[in-house]
C-alpha cells in the first residue's frame, strides 16, 4: 500500500513521525460529521471513514483504486459504512445528495484545472448548506508552491494551492470559505454551499405549511405566460 495512503491501524503507521498529523486532520474534518451523511473522497484504505462513521448518519468512502477499495471494504465494517470504486472527477452520485464531503490530502494530487473540476463535483452532491471540509499542503504565495512542489519531488503530488488560488477555486462553489495555515504545513479549510433563495424561504415557513408554499408557487409558475 502506498504511503500516500495511510492505515493508522497498520502498526508500522505507529512509529511513522505523521501518525499525529493524520489523526489531527481526521479529528478536524470528524467535528463536522455528526449526524451527517458523508461523502470521503477520496477515502484511501479507509482509516478516516471509520472515524467518521463514529458520528455519522451515513458515510460513503470511494477511491480511485481497486486495491485501496478492497483492504477498505475488508477492514470496516459497519452498518452505516460502504465503500466503492470511483473516480473522484466524474461521481457517479445523484446531486445533492450528501452533508458534508471530506477532502482530506487530496486536491494536491489533481493539475490545476482538474483540482477546480474535483472541487465542483463535491460541490455538485452536497445539498444545498452542505460542507466541504478538508485539509492540503500549504504555501504562501505563488513562488513558494513552486519551491515546495520541486523541493519534495513528490510523485504523487501535482500541485501545491497558495492561499488566494485555492480561495478562489473553492468559492467558485461555495458561498463562505474558510482558510487557516497550520504549523504542520498544510491548510485546514472548510466551504459551506450555498442555501439559494428558495431554500431560505422554505425554512422559514413552518413545516405544516411547507405543502401549501409548494402548491402556491406551481400556481404562480401556471399562471405566467409562457
Amino acid at each position: 500500500m502506498s504511503v500516500e495512503r495511510a492505515d493508522l491501524d497498520d502498526p508500522v503507521w505507529r512509529e511513522n513521525p505523521w501518525f499525529q498529523v493524520v489523526l489531527e486532520r481526521t479529528s478536524f474534518a470528524r467535528a463536522f460529521c455528526q449526524d451527517a451523511r458523508v461523502l470521503d473522497a477520496p477515502c484511501g484504505c479507509g482509516w478516516s471513514s471509520s472515524k467518521f462513521a463514529e458520528r455519522a448518519e451515513y458515510v460513503l468512502g470511494v477511491d480511485y483504486a481497486d486495491e485501496a477499495v478492497a483492504v477498505a471494504r475488508e477492514r470496516y465494517r459497519f452498518p452505516n459504512l460502504e465503500f466503492r470504486q470511483m473516480n473522484c472527477l466524474s461521481l457517479e452520485l445523484d446531486d445533492a445528495s450528501f452533508d458534508v464531503a471530506v477532502s482530506i490530502e487530496a486536491i494536491e494530487h489533481f493539475n490545476h484545472a482538474d483540482g477546480c473540476r474535483y472541487v465542483a463535483e463535491l460541490a455538485r452532491v452536497l445539498r444545498p448548506g452542505g460542507f466541504l471540509v478538508g485539509t492540503t499542503p500549504s504555501a504562501q504565495n505563488c513562488r513558494e508552491a513552486a519551491v515546495r512542489l520541486e523541493r519534495e519531488k513528490n510523485e504523487f503530488h501535482l500541485k501545491i494551492f497558495w492561499p488566494g488560488e485555492l480561495r478562489r477555486c473553492l468559492r467558485r462553489r461555495f458561498e463562505e470559505v474558510s482558510l487557516v495555515a497550520m504549523p504542520n504545513g498544510c491548510f485546514f479549510f472548510w466551504a459551506r454551499k450555498s442555501v439559494g433563495w428558495k431554500n431560505k424561504v422554505r425554512s422559514a415557513v413552518p413545516e405544516p405549511l411547507r405543502p401549501w408554499l409548494t402548491q402556491g408557487s406551481q400556481l404562480v409558475r401556471r399562471c405566467l405566460p409562457k
